[in-house]
């Protein structure tokens, strides 16, 4: 499934940014998300997210990798089921060049194994 995304990032200060999210979920209904996302004294990254689509603030917390160009952050979120239990959620987001990052996401499953369920494409537009 393919759908366009876009998203505008502005920083706040020297510490965090917003990158702010439009778009249509896969059925057509529009979207919109905020995250706000920084580096703060603790040496790691934190923020929260949250969509038009869903009642639940996620809290994110992360790292760069080795090469200090990719962005883990793991989240509690609602799992999809949508039973209401909540399950653990690891995006990636490696820096492919100025101009390009992937964001693959992933679900903690009951057996230990992480699942991908979306992979994207982020292109910056001039």
């Amino acid at each position: 499934m393919t759908f366009t995304w876009t998203e505008a990032t502005r920083p706040i200060g020297d510490v965090w940014i917003l990158p702010e999210g439009d778009g249509r979920m896969p059925g057509g209904s529009p979207s919109g998300t905020l995250l706000q996302l920084g580096y703060p004294r603790r040496q790691r990254f934190v923020g929260t997210w949250i969509g038009s689509t869903m009642t639940h603030l996620w809290t994110c917390d992360g790292a760069l990798d080795a090469s200090g160009k990719g962005l883990t952050l793991d989240a509690e979120r609602p799992d999809m089921r949508g039973d209401g239990r909540i399950a653990t959620y690891r995006d990636i987001y490696p820096q492919e060049s100025d101009d390009h990052r992937t964001l693959t996401s992933r679900m903690l499953g009951e057996d230990g194994e992480w699942r991908v369920f979306m992979r994207a494409h982020l292109r910056r537009q001039a």
